[in-house]
């Protein structure tokens, strides 16, 4: 009889809304205490519409008949306020920031939010449009709203969709961040549609009081629940943005994890990297390979890191990037981005035996073919006569082939190191290597010009062309070498006698020449040196009618 006489009716609702207000109270507490989660002020804000509303509706309990009056519109009120700031705290936290931004949307919530706060909140238009109002005294004052107009049930449909639009977003992006625990977008999208159908038909729930609003204490339950299941487990700070903007969008595994180290989210890509089954919501180092999880993840460094992992019992080779993640301007982590290079690394690994191969043929062509043809020119010199002639010509010119051939192998490589040289010193020393008493030099390169290349690589290139000139063209021939207008690169002319159009596809070609006692090497060297550097070349007349040769791409420095 005292426990019956203690827990009536008034006393068991004033315990539930106190308990009630104290969870919501305790979730606003521990949203200040974290504003680094995401979204975390929108959903304070939600927390802080709920607590006003259950609040209110305890205060109507004891306010008596003009009280509970007034205070049923406020909590009215609330209620719309609380729906539009959940639609508004979903959309920040599931990544949908430009939705949010949109002018339609803005309109539209707005549009909304006039509706639902002018048909449900001021009494003139409320009770002449949208409801009645109808006391109840029994077991205890309350107002019952009854919402049986077109204004009524339209304002109803408002503020269900703010929820409904909201809760979906939500449980889309916790559904497609493939979370490690099912039960989590289930036992939200559950609280959510049994507070939407109590709030309904209230009259499915027993020992309730007709009049009483008990949606607010589940809408905290929802906000506690959100806060329990996702923000404590800081498994989603980043992972709803990451998921729709980059993870899903890119073929290489993508980690992302959160500034304390902790995985937040992957793409399918990265599962076989994953030393454990279940990745998210662990630190990195007890889940990936011990050399990623001993990288120094330094967002700030540019340089990428090389790493060989076994994936799938097959070893890879990987160049790890390291991205940095935002929001809102505040550190949200860090990205692990591994592009798959073992094609390339093996690839590297080819060219690399065939270099050594060649250098070894051109060891080869340099001593063990070499050193016989000077003996044999050293015994031809000792014969006499037309028969000497005859067999030094093809001697001295089998030298020249084999000095070309390399010449030619050395120069098509990738360039180990670049400077910027002054460009008339090196045309000077080129020409003094290459030139002629008769030919004329014309340099056209303003003193302490700059350009960018290997000097010994650069000085092959002139002094090839140099000696072309001299070798198609007369004995009096003028070379000239000057810069192109907009200093994109240089040329090389001459007086001779020029390329004709038809012959200038096939210069380049390895053994092609027009000069009796030519090599064919010459320009497939300069072809070669100008590849290396990623320069282009042109072949015209020059304005004597003589060959010109233009370089493009290429850095200059004006002196």
């Amino acid at each position: 009889m005292v426990i019956a006489a203690v827990f009536t009716p008034l006393t068991a609702h004033t315990f539930f809304f106190l308990l009630s207000s104290i969870g919501t109270l305790t979730g606003i507490w521990w949203v200040w205490r974290h504003q680094d989660k995401q979204a975390a002020t929108e959903l304070g804000i939600f927390l802080g519409f709920v607590l006003l509303w259950i609040l209110g509706q305890l205060g109507e309990l004891f306010a008596g008949p003009i009280g509970a009056y007034a205070l049923s519109f406020a909590i009215e009120a609330l209620r719309a306020c609380a729906a539009i700031s959940w639609f508004y705290f979903v959309l920040i936290f599931a990544g949908y920031r430009e939705v949010v931004r949109s002018l339609l949307v803005r309109v539209l919530v707005v549009a909304g939010a006039v509706y639902l706060l002018v048909f449900t909140v001021f009494p003139p238009v409320a009770t002449s449009y949208t409801f009645t109002a109808l006391r109840s005294p029994t077991p205890f004052m309350t107002v019952i709203l009854t919402d049986n107009t077109l204004y009524g049930e339209l304002a109803i449909v408002i503020g269900y969709l703010f929820i409904a639009v909201g809760s979906v977003g939500l449980l889309y992006r916790l559904i497609r961040a493939e979370y490690t625990q099912w039960w989590q977008p289930t036992a939200i999208g559950s609280t959510l549609v049994i507070v939407v159908v109590t709030d309904a038909f209230p009259g499915l729930l027993a020992l309730t009081v007709a009049g009483v609003d008990y949606s607010g204490a589940g809408a905290a339950a929802v906000g506690l629940l959100f806060i329990m299941t996702v923000y404590r487990r800081d498994e989603f700070e980043f992972a709803p943005v990451a998921r729709a903007h980059v993870v899903e969008s890119i073929d290489d595994p993508v980690i992302m994890c959160n500034p304390n180290r902790v995985v937040i989210d992957y793409n399918s890509a990265a599962e076989p990297l994953f030393t454990a089954s279940a990745g998210i919501g662990r630190p990195i180092d007890a889940v990936l390979p011990d050399a990623l999880a001993d990288m120094d993840f330094d967002p700030s460094q540019d340089d990428d890191t090389m790493l060989s992992l076994t994936v799938d019992g097959e070893c890879k080779h990987f160049d790890v990037s390291i991205a940095a993640l935002s929001d809102a301007g505040e550190n949200a982590g860090f990205a692990l981005i591994l592009t798959d290079v073992t094609t390339l690394h093996q690839r590297t690994r080819d060219l690399e035996r065939q270099t050594e191969q060649l250098d070894e043929f051109a060891s080869i062509v340099s001593h063990d073919l070499r050193n016989p043809l000077l003996v044999a020119r050293g015994r031809a010199e000792q014969i006499a006569g037309e028969d000497a002639e005859a067999i030094q010509d093809p001697l001295i010119r089998m030298e020249k082939i084999i000095e070309d051939s390399l010449t030619l192998a050395r120069e098509g490589r990738a360039l180990d190191e670049q400077e910027w040289i002054s460009f008339d010193e090196i045309a000077a020393e080129a020409w003094d290597m290459s030139g002629t008493a008769t030919a004329t030099f014309d340099s056209a390169i303003p003193q302490n010009t700059g350009i960018y290349a290997d000097r010994s690589r650069l000085r092959t290139l002139l002094e090839n062309l140099f000696r072309n000139s001299m070798d198609h063209g007369p004995a009096d021939v003028t070379v000239r070498i000057g810069l192109l207008s907009g200093n994109d690169g240089f040329f090389v002319e001459d007086t001779g006698q020029g390329i004709p159009e038809d012959d200038r596809g096939q210069v380049f070609e390895k053994g092609y020449s027009t000069a009796e006692d030519g090599t064919g090497f010459g320009m497939a060297i300069v072809d070669a040196v100008a590849d290396a550097h990623g320069w282009e070349i042109d072949i015209t007349d020059s304005e004597a009618g003589g060959a010109r040769f233009e370089f493009t791409r290429v850095e200059l420095q004006e002196g």
